[in-house]
């Protein structure tokens, strides 16, 4: 009868060590992680991020799910940050996007005007 009880006990104490471990792993697995960039791209499943790293540029892939709070629509050039965790596959998955600048207006091209005529000197009367 003791032999039963250390069994059951010694058994419990592994399941208990594994379903901690597992916790442990699941936890480690979906660590938040927040990345602030300009957006290169965007469509309904994905999101391109361009990060700025001192004079150099990364594109980071984003995913997008039903669950991504979005606030605003996504336009090429805003500046973003994306609180996002990292998948079992290894994929960058957006929770939140919070839009911190809109995209700048592309600089309008300088109107053509018409160029100014010279005024023409006043004519010298010949003598």
């Amino acid at each position: 009868m003791r032999r039963i009880a250390t069994g059951h006990l010694i058994a419990m104490g592994t399941l208990l060590a594994i379903l901690a471990l597992a916790n442990i792993a699941a936890a480690a697995q979906e660590k938040r992680h927040q990345a602030t960039g300009t957006i290169a791209t965007s469509g309904p499943t994905q999101l391109v991020l361009l990060k700025q790293f001192g004079r150099n540029q990364a594109h980071w892939n984003f995913v997008l799910n039903p669950k991504t709070k979005v606030e605003g629509k996504l336009t090429k050039g805003e500046r973003v940050r994306i609180y996002y965790y990292d998948d079992a596959k290894g994929q960058r998955v957006a929770e939140q996007i919070k839009i911190l600048a809109p995209a700048s207006p592309a600089p309008a091209a300088p109107a053509k005007t018409p160029a100014a005529s010279a005024p023409t000197p006043p004519a010298q009367p010949s003598h």
